[in-house]
């Protein structure tokens, strides 16, 4: 999932859904390097 926090800054959350609930694998701040600036997609 792709979230906005302050000032706007991107972040990235991955997530597995459960039967009853949802679980957080991993969460981190996407560097531009590696993503576009929509933090959709991935640089080639």
């Amino acid at each position: 999932m792709l979230g906005f926090g302050r000032e706007g800054r991107a972040i990235h959350v991955i997530c597995a859904p459960k039967d009853e609930y949802l679980a957080i694998i991993s969460t981190y701040i996407p560097s531009l390097s590696k993503w576009e600036t929509d933090f959709k997609t991935r640089r080639r």
